[in-house]
């Protein structure tokens, strides 16, 4: 699967023009990650502004243990369609005490500019915004919607960015106003979250203001671009080749042929994830949510944490007395017992459920085939010792295993012969079949062909009973009946065949058995053409 950075190397001698594809969006909102600040110059190039930073390396804010993030960066940043690029009006803000996380950048063309706004970094007051903007307007969303109207003036704007950026840009292009607005072509949201209705009441914000201009793209597996999901003219559901929520790595989505990679549906999983976070949301009320927030990152700040990775220094256990310190409060318990858990696990069912059932029922038929195929040739290779031979096998290690489980039982209880009575008396009665089989002539080929009767009349039964039940399965329902007379027969024959006839029984039965075995596999490969 292709990526950013190969769509990146294809393009690097190809110089903007007039517009820009997604995937040039995508590349703009991916180098916020990288920690430019301070910029050398004001208006320098992208490539000068990284080329200055080759003394060390370009560290990504949001996972800063990617190894490949500083190589793509320059290798995106070495091309001359992204290198041209104007970088200005770098901002990189931080601040514990008001409670801020944010950063942006303009990226100028002579054709166009585009304002890129970094998403959640590693920081634990970045993380907390992303909760508040559940029961309130988040510090960010009031600086981005600033840092608009001071820098978009005249000429073609673009605006975007990634999980919290994308909601930022969403936010600036609802409250900066008409006139300004007007001069704005897209605002790109990249598997980010939505505005809340509640948060934006009384604040004269529309959150449909600039829904004509928005363009949603999401991976599959999509939880954090489902909350508050907005209204939106186009949307785009791009696959990845992460798995689950690591999937909200922007570098891991794939491209074809210089556009993004469709994926035909979400995830269900994720999709009842969102489901049920948003009627989590929907039953706490605002003041609730706000004390939820206040007592989880109370939690995660103890000890003077700063960041993620002071959080998950201290392993599983940190996160324990996380969960335990969040029970304890009240507002804690409130609120995790709100979540619908049987609701969404009911959810997941509904919409999962047809889906995954129908794929393992095409598996296990897959498997039954091959099964019967390789029984049918097994019976077809071996002589009338089968049956004596499979007979003593299966029940010599019947026998073992109930005598081991026997004495396991009578140790652990301490010898009580009478409480487990019935265990004893299987197991004398499996050891004594053994013994019967090694000692009485002819008994191991009775026993087999006992065994085998009866596992031939219950597959019959089974053939009758689907012939003769109500749903209708055409074609298919009428090869039941054929099987089940032949089981039938056969699960008689056994019981009356001499020891000298039953190789020949044998081999008939494994030669049915490995062509009904392959008839069914045509017909499962084909698609059930039959049975249309």
């Amino acid at each position: 699967m292709d990526h950013l950075t190969d769509y990146a190397r294809w393009m690097e001698n190809v110089p903007f023009g007039s517009d820009i594809s997604d995937l040039d969006a995508m590349i703009l909102c991916y180098l916020t990650y990288a920690d430019l600040a301070p910029l050398p110059g004001r208006g320098i190039t992208l490539r000068d502004a990284v080329a200055a930073m080759e003394e060390r390396d370009i560290h990504c804010l949001i996972a800063s243990d990617d190894p490949l993030f500083s190589s793509r960066v320059r290798m995106i940043a070495a091309g001359r369609r992204f290198g041209d690029l104007t970088i200005s009006d770098l901002v990189d803000e931080r601040d514990d005490e008001k409670g801020i996380q944010f950063s942006a950048t303009v990226f100028r063309s002579p054709y166009w500019s585009f304002i890129a706004f970094r998403g959640t970094d590693q920081s634990l007051v970045g993380w907390r915004e992303d909760f508040i903007m559940s029961f309130t307007v988040m510090p960010s969303q009031v600086r981005a919607a600033e840092y608009a109207r001071e820098w978009i003036d005249g000429g073609k704007w673009y605006m975007g960015g990634h999980s919290k950026g994308g909601n930022l840009a969403l936010y600036a292009a609802c409250a900066i106003g008409e006139d300004k607005r007007a001069l704005v072509e897209r605002v790109y949201l990249l598997d980010s979250p939505g505005l809340c209705p509640e948060a934006l009441e009384g604040t004269g914000v529309d959150p449909d203001a600039a829904w004509d201009r928005l363009v949603r793209i999401i991976p599959e597996y999509d939880v954090v671009g489902g909350l508050f999901a907005p209204r939106v003219p186009r949307e785009i559901v791009v696959r990845s080749d992460y798995r689950g929520l690591m999937q909200h790595d922007m570098a891991s989505w794939g491209v074809d042929h210089g556009s993004l990679l469709e994926a035909p549906e979400q995830d269900p999983v994720s999709l009842m994830i969102g489901e049920a976070t948003g009627k989590w949301l929907d039953g706490v009320d605002r003041q609730a949510r706000e004390e939820f927030v206040d007592s989880l990152f109370d939690q995660l700040g103890k000890g003077g944490k700063k960041t993620l990775r002071d959080v998950s220094s201290e392993g599983l256990l940190g996160y324990e007395s996380i969960v335990i310190g969040m029970l304890r409060k009240r507002e804690g318990k409130k609120a995790l017992g709100r979540f619908p858990l049987k609701e969404s696990l009911a959810r997941f069912e509904e919409r999962l459920g047809k889906k995954l059932r129908r794929l393992l029922r095409v598996r296990e038929s897959i498997l039954q085939c091959f099964g019967l195929i390789l029984l049918g040739a097994v019976f077809t290779l071996v002589n009338e010792r089968l049956l004596e031979t499979s007979a003593g096998i299966f029940l010599t290690v019947l026998a073992v295993g109930q005598d081991i489980l026997t004495a396991r039982r009578l140790i652990k209880k301490r010898a009580v012969l009478k409480e487990q009575s019935p265990y004893v008396a299987l197991s004398l009665f499996v050891t004594a079949l053994v013994l019967c089989m090694l000692f009485k002539e002819n008994a191991a080929f009775l026993l087999g062909s006992i065994g085998v009767s009866a596992c031939l009349w219950v597959m019959g039964f089974h053939c009758f009973g689907i012939f003769t039940g109500r749903k209708k399965q055409g074609f298919y329902r009428w090869i039941r009946l054929p099987e089940a007379i032949v089981l039938f027969y056969f699960g008689a024959a056994f019981l009356t065949v001499s020891h000298a006839e039953a190789g020949a029984y044998v081999y008939t039965l494994g030669a049915i058995m490995v062509l009904d075995g392959l008839a069914r596999l045509v017909r499962i490969l084909l698609g059930d053409v039959l049975r249309r």
